[in-house]
């Protein structure tokens, strides 16, 4: 497979050399001196000294020739550049005429003037681009580069840059994972940078191992919080990119974002410490980006909120951790239950809460391209098995345990492949596929923007079809469903 890896800082060097064990590939750097000396030495000894990188890996000044090799089809061009870089480097693609069939970024922030996730640059420059992702997880260069253990993550909506990617990464002692849930995956590797200068400035103050934890869980409580706001999925954060990148950032003494927060615990200045680093850190470039968001979706976020005083707006870090300890003690879970007692009013009478062990709430943002917002909606309605209605295949089994099903709706439990009803305590008659799990409710939340798009459309009418095929009522909308209590009429939507 050919390979263009564009970016020449520490982790597109280290991930270039990995890839050019099997692979066909070009790094390519815009500074010619920097090039001149990878091809003399192979060691970029500005930002990955140390690191001998394999003979067959070749560099290139000429952005042009080094997008050319991985242009085609059945090539991949890997984007090493920041994310202050990500929008220009596209423009340029679009300018020379030159834009690869299948692209990965690697980068991990917001842009600090737009707030946009690395995937909605992409989806704004390169509108028509369909195969594209981020391959993120918990990894420092250097350890790659000396081919140490690493897992990754590669998210994306494009089956076939996926497949390309593993191909291309995983091998020795790179393991990649997948997945499609994007915006989850780049929100992790966004706010976790936040969160280590966070736990940089405790162990800078020598706060100890407790104050370390306390900041690591309260923060990936945080980073959830507004992941799922923004369209993330819960359990991308408990993952490789969330969690995982998270305590890696958070302790690692290879950190970046950690040694900032320890730098300004000392009380050095913000200016000497980015000077004297030599390298991005991400969390100082996005961190008013993720508190503006979190401001912006009603999202409590104190400890990212303490660590941009310090940063900007000159709050001794001593005063700022004085100030969360000062905070008022809450309930572990207590903003989910906000959360649920916030929509419970909007539900129509017949929701019934002991039904609701879980919500799941799915965002798709006006912003976001069509594109993406249809590609956010097929992906959740496909998880959910809608596009399999009205027939259920023989895989899908009848929920039989007495623990999962409620006593009233128990009783009307029948064979596999067919449907249990019952009239409830409101006098209709309730019905639902036994393939799903009857204590589970999921509630979608789609913005006024998505109500017109066809594949909205489309999928209420499978529900309709899907509850006519089981005989229930004279009219779809009568009957239990997904429909009787979230209609997806686009009035309803707006409002």
């Amino acid at each position: 497979m050919q390979v263009a890896v564009l970016g020449a800082g520490a982790w597109g060097t280290a991930l270039a050399g990995h890839l050019a064990t099997r692979h066909s590939t070009v790094l390519w750097a815009r500074d010619r001196a920097l090039v001149e000396s990878l091809s003399h030495s192979h060691e970029n000894e500005r930002y990955l000294r140390g690191i001998t990188l394999p003979a067959s890996l070749r560099y290139d000044p000429d952005l042009a020739s080094a997008l050319t090799h991985g242009a085609t089809e059945d090539a991949l061009c890997v984007v090493a550049a920041p994310v202050a870089g990500l929008r220009a480097l596209c423009r340029n693609m679009r300018e020379l005429g030159v834009v690869p069939a299948h692209i990965v970024w690697l980068c991990k922030g917001f842009e600090a003037d737009t707030q946009c996730l690395p995937n909605e640059v992409v989806a704004a420059e390169l509108p028509q681009h369909a195969s594209n992702g981020t391959l993120s997880g918990p990894s420092f260069a250097r350890e790659v580069g000396q081919g140490l253990p690493v897992a990754l993550t590669i998210a994306s909506a494009s089956a076939t840059l996926v497949e390309r990617t593993v191909a291309a990464f995983h091998h020795g002692a790179m393991r990649i994972y997948t997945g499609d849930d994007v915006i989850g995956v780049e929100v992790g590797g966004a706010v976790k940078n936040v969160l280590a200068i966070a736990t940089g400035i405790a162990d800078g103050l020598g706060l100890g191992l407790n104050a370390r934890a306390a900041l690591i869980t309260r923060g990936l409580a945080e980073m959830s919080r507004l992941g799922v706001a923004l369209g993330g999925r819960t359990e991308t954060f408990n993952g490789l990119t969330g969690l995982g990148d998270l305590i890696l950032t958070a302790t690692g003494d290879l950190s970046r974002n950690r040694t900032v927060g320890m730098q300004l615990a000392t009380g050095r200045s913000l200016t000497d410490i980015l000077a004297a680093l030599g390298h991005v850190a991400e969390g100082v470039r996005c961190a008013r980006a993720v508190l503006a968001l979190a401001e912006a979706h009603g999202i409590d976020m104190p400890i990212t909120h303490a660590v941009c005083r310090v940063l900007f707006d000159n709050v001794a870090p001593r005063d700022a951790v004085q100030a969360l300890l000062s905070r008022d003690s809450k309930a572990e879970g207590q903003a989910w239950r906000s959360l649920f007692a916030t929509l419970e009013p909007c539900l129509t009478p017949r929701f019934e809460r002991h039904d609701c062990h879980r919500i799941r709430q799915i965002q798709t943002s006006i912003a976001r391209s069509h594109r993406q917002t249809h590609a956010a909606v097929v992906r959740e309605l496909r998880e959910h098995r809608v596009r399999q209605a009205p027939g259920f295949g023989a895989e899908h089994k009848p929920v039989t345990g007495p623990e999962r099903v409620p006593e009233k709706r128990r009783r009307a439990t029948r064979g596999e492949g067919e449907h249990a009803a019952h009239v409830g305590r409101f006098g209709f008659q309730e019905c639902l596929p036994v393939r799903m799990h009857m204590h589970l409710c999921v509630l979608v939340v789609i913005e006024a923007g998505a109500a017109h798009l066809g594949v909205v459309e489309r999928e209420t009418e499978r529900f309709d079809q899907m509850q006519a095929g089981a005989r229930i009522g004279a009219q779809p909308d009568h009957v239990a469903g997904v429909r009787r209590n979230f209609r997806f009429d686009q009035y309803n939507v707006e409002h």
